[in-house]
């Protein structure tokens, strides 16, 4: 039986080790970018709403009303109040939709209290 070469098998961990690293360096730079870029773009986005509300608010001021702005493509069309759910489309999914009360199905005999087959 021949001694483990314990240089090789410290060179092969040494280079799956380093490629690991380097995948993950690579991976928290990829993220780290990503991040920031959202950052940023939440920032202006921010400053963007905030600007625009201020002009809708003049226009209105001005004597527009939400119809004249909707026409000309002027507001955002989706940013009014949401339509109204009821609670039966909710309620409906949970049970089965009836219009009386049907009475519970008698018990079905069990297979020992079963009538035996006829015999040939």
């Amino acid at each position: 039986m021949t001694a483990p070469d314990f240089a090789n098998i410290e060179a092969k961990i040494r280079a799956e080790a380093d490629t690991k690293m380097a995948a993950a360096r690579d991976l928290a730079a990829a993220r780290r970018t990503l991040l920031d870029h959202r950052a940023q773009f939440a920032t202006s986005d921010a400053a963007n709403l905030k600007a625009v509300t201020a002009a809708e608010a003049a226009a209105r001021a001005a004597g527009f009303d939400n119809k004249t702005l909707a026409e000309w493509n002027l507001t955002d069309t989706k940013s009014g109040a949401s339509t109204r759910r009821t609670t039966r489309s909710r309620a409906s999914s949970k049970r089965a939709r009836t219009t009386s009360r049907v009475p519970a199905v008698a018990p079905q005999p069990a297979v020992a209290d079963a009538l035996p087959l006829p015999q040939q």
